[in-house]
C-alpha cells in the first residue's frame, strides 16, 4: 500500500497536555473528514512535564503510538521529538505549568508567534486543534488563529466515546480488531476497532484584514495584538451619546456613570470637540477664566437653574474657581474619568478617555473620537 501523502504545506498545529492520546486522536479524526485533512508537518506545543508524556506516548512506549498510527494507516507526516516544543517564561526557561500571570503572558505570546508565522505563508494551510492542554491555552491559540487565520485555516476540539476516553492504552481506532484491558475498569477489555472519534469543527471570525500588515513582522506580543485588532474593529462603531435630560453617558451602547462633576467636565471637553476647539494642557489666566466660565455654562445646560443638584453645584464651582480653572482640577477629572472608561470598556476604553496630545505644536487635551461620533440629546 502507498503512503498516503499530503498537501506540502498541510500543518496541524496541537496544543497538548499531559494527554498524548489527543495528538492521534486528532489526527485519525482529520482523516475521516470529507475531504480529509492530510497535514504533512505537525507542531505540538505543551508545558515541559507535557513534552516528557507526548515524547513517551508518542515515540518511546511499545514502538511510539504515532509510529503505530502512521505504520496503521500509511501515513507520512514530518513530525519528531523535535516538533513538541516547551512553553517559555519571559527568560526563556522551560514552564513546568502555566500557574501565574506571568507564565500565561509567556504562553499568549508563544502561542501568537507560532500560528503568525505560519500563517504569513500564503502557500500554507493550517488546523489548529485545541482539544488538550490548559484551557487559557487553548483560548489563546483560537483567538489567535482569529487574529491571523484565512479562508485555508481552520480550528476543532476532537471527541472521543466516553469509555476509551482517558485509557492510556487507546490512542486511536484501529481497522482490525485490537483488544486492551481498560485501567479504569480492570475487569472489562476494550476493542479498540470499535471506538469512536469525532472531530468537531469550531467555527471563528477571521479578523486578519482588520490589522494593518506593516505590523504582523514586529508585534508579537498577544496583549499589544489585542488592542491593536480591538482598536481596529471599533473604530467604525465607535460613538459616544450624552442624555443631557438623564444626565447619562453611553459609548458604544454601554452606560457610563460618572459623578455630576465629571459628567459636566466631559460633556464640556466633548463639546469642544464637537465644535472643533481643544482644550490647553497648560492654559494661560485668560483661558483658566474662559473655561470656567463655559464649565457653567454647561451646568446649566446639564441641570435645570434653580434645581436642588444646580444650586449645589454652583456653590461648589463658585468655591473652586474663584481664579479661574485650575491645571489640578482638569488632571484629577482625567484620571477618574479614565478609570471608569477602563473598568467599563477595557481595550475599547482607549478611544474615549481624555489624553493629552500634540496639535500644531501644542499639548491640549482631547478625545480620540470624529466630531460626527459625538452626539447630544
Amino acid at each position: 500500500m502507498a503512503l498516503k501523502k499530503s498537501k506540502p504545506n498541510n500543518i496541524l498545529f496541537s496544543i497538548l497536555g499531559i494527554s498524548p492520546q489527543i495528538l492521534t486522536e486528532t489526527l485519525y479524526a482529520l482523516m475521516q473528514q470529507s475531504p480529509p485533512f492530510m497535514p504533512n508537518k505537525i507542531i505540538v506545543l505543551t508545558s515541559s512535564i507535557g513534552a516528557k508524556q507526548c515524547k513517551r506516548g508518542l515515540f518511546q512506549i511499545e514502538g511510539g503510538w504515532f509510529n503505530k498510527l502512521c505504520k496503521t494507516y500509511q501515513l507520512d507526516i514530518e513530525f519528531s521529538e523535535a516538533d513538541i516544543l516547551v512553553t517559555q517564561d519571559e527568560n526563556g526557561r522551560p514552564i513546568e505549568d502555566i500557574r501565574t500571570n506571568k507564565d500565561n503572558q509567556a504562553v499568549a505570546n508563544h502561542i501568537t508567534s507560532i500560528i503568525q508565522n505560519i500563517t504569513n505563508d500564503d502557500s500554507t494551510a493550517l488546523h489548529v486543534s485545541i482539544a488538550g492542554g490548559r484551557k487559557t491555552m487553548g483560548f489563546y491559540a483560537g483567538y489567535a488563529l482569529s487574529m491571523f487565520g484565512r479562508e485555508q485555516d481552520a480550528l476543532s476540539h476532537v471527541l472521543v466515546q466516553d469509555k476509551f476516553e482517558g485509557e492510556p492504552s487507546f490512542y486511536f481506532p484501529t481497522p482490525f480488531s485490537s483488544v486492551f484491558v481498560s485501567k479504569r475498569s480492570p475487569l472489562e477489555y476494550y476493542d479498540r476497532k470499535n471506538a469512536k472519534v469525532e472531530l468537531v469543527s469550531l467555527p471563528f471570525v477571521r479578523m486578519r484584514g482588520a490589522i494593518d500588515k506593516k505590523y504582523f513582522a514586529n508585534l508579537l506580543d498577544f496583549d499589544q495584538m489585542v488592542k491593536l485588532l480591538q482598536q481596529n474593529v471599533s473604530s467604525n462603531s465607535a460613538g459616544i451619546v450624552f442624555d443631557l435630560a438623564a444626565q447619562k453617558l453611553i459609548a458604544n451602547d454601554i452606560v457610563i456613570k460618572l459623578t455630576d462633576t465629571n459628567f459636566i467636565f466631559y460633556y464640556w471637553v466633548c463639546k469642544r470637540i464637537k465644535e472643533g476647539r481643544r482644550v490647553s494642557n497648560s492654559f494661560s489666566v485668560a483661558e483658566a477664566s474662559e473655561y470656567a466660565v463655559e464649565l457653567y455654562d454647561c451646568l446649566d445646560e446639564v441641570f435645570i437653574p434653580g434645581s436642588d443638584n444646580h444650586t449645589t453645584k454652583t456653590e461648589e464651582f463658585d468655591a473652586k474657581f474663584k481664579d479661574g480653572m485650575k491645571k489640578r482640577f482638569v488632571d484629577d477629572r482625567k484620571t477618574e474619568i479614565k478609570a471608569i472608561f477602563i473598568s467599563k470598556l477595557g481595550v475599547n476604553a482607549d478611544q474615549f478617555y481624555i489624553k493629552t496630545n500634540l496639535e500644531h505644536g501644542l499639548k491640549v487635551n482631547t478625545v480620540e473620537l470624529k466630531p460626527g461620533d459625538i452626539r447630544f440629546k
